[in-house]
């Protein structure tokens, strides 16, 4: 029980000194924020109750205790490997040249794009001047709190930046990363055409599998940044995400 002990004081420290950090360089309000100070809490209540029986004011049979160990131990390696696997996709960049790239909408606020956004249209801009007869389509709905369709922002700031408004298609009707990719295959002439999706770099794997589930077989990915400190909260919300949407068939 000293070994969990510790591990959930160090791992308790570390999630409220990212909330922290998060709050300060971002602000409050980021999606899944909330997950940190909870999980600290959570960690400290773990701690104390790993003191309680390591100092025998707690009687815990010695079978409980390896099973607890069995499922912490089993639960840290997927969850690793998981974020592991999001982390090292979500590096991946593709060569210039696809027939086709898709660029995965995000929120967008009353003065423009988010953040996250932002950087995905940044990338969007840098593969499409490095292919100059790749075709993008832009992909995302209008939310109820959104000034305009993400769709329509990522293409009014790609044309603003000198990408020909011509080689931009429009998608305004999806609402999910599944519906992203659906809608857009629409667009597309063969869902064998070589394609590269842009989002960003932490929704990079969800969206390829995605993409693979529903036919698109020449399919890569190109990882947005996604900032110093946002990174690491999203890349954490998407190992619940990919199992969510393994559930649910998506995958």
């Amino acid at each position: 029980m000293l070994i969990l002990e510790i591990l959930c004081i160090i791992g308790g420290i570390f999630c409220l000194g990212y909330y922290i950090i998060l709050v300060m360089t971002v602000g409050f309000g980021i999606v899944f924020s909330g997950f940190w100070p909870i999980s600290a809490a959570l960690l400290a209540a773990g701690a104390f109750c790993c003191h309680k029986v390591r100092a025998g004011m707690w009687n815990l049979p010695i079978g409980w205790r390896r099973q607890i160990y069995i499922v912490v131990a089993v639960g840290i390696v997927v969850f690793a490997a998981l974020f592991l696997w999001v982390r090292i996709t979500g590096r991946q960049k593709p060569s210039p040249g696809a027939k086709y790239c898709i660029v995965l909408g995000c929120k967008v606020n009353q003065d423009g794009p988010s953040l996250s956004l932002y950087y995905r249209i940044q990338a969007a801009e840098e593969y499409l001047r490095q292919s100059p007869e790749t075709i993008c389509i832009v992909s995302g709905g209008k939310g109820g709190d959104e000034p305009m369709s993400e769709a329509d922002c990522i293409a009014e700031e790609l044309i603003r930046r000198g990408i020909p408004e011509d080689r931009i298609i429009r998608e305004t009707e999806s609402f999910s990363t599944k519906e992203n990719i659906v809608n857009s295959r629409q667009l597309m002439d063969s869902s064998d055409a070589e394609t590269v999706i842009i989002s960003s770099d932490y929704h990079m794997l969800r969206a390829l599998l995605i993409a693979r589930k529903q036919g698109l077989t020449n399919v890569r990915g190109f990882g947005a940044y996604a900032g110093p400190a946002m990174g690491l909260n999203y890349s954490v919300r998407e190992v619940p995400a990919l199992i969510k949407d393994w559930i649910c068939g998506n995958l």
